[in-house]
């Protein structure tokens, strides 16, 4: 900031200020956290509004990677290692 003239350090400061809030936004860790609490919203609506059914087969995609994944890594860890 001490090669700006004072009268456009005000306007450089919300720049900068703007523009790390656009950088810290739109990262990739953000977005995909933004869009899978938004699917989480989606699918909670369905459970309390009747479609129940609907709702938890819509959860599932979220719920079964992570156990199928272990299984996977556990059984090929097995078949190696005895």
């Amino acid at each position: 900031m001490n090669y700006v003239p004072a009268a456009q350090r005000r306007s450089v400061l919300r720049q900068r200020t703007y523009q790390r809030l656009k950088t810290k936004l739109f990262s990739r860790s953000v977005v995909v956290g933004i869009l899978i609490a938004t699917y989480l919203l989606f699918c909670l609506f369905m459970l309390v509004w009747g479609s129940a059914s609907l709702g938890l087969l819509a959860v599932l995609p979220l719920l079964l990677p992570p156990p199928v994944a272990y299984l996977a890594y556990w059984l090929i860890w097995r078949e190696f290692h005895h």
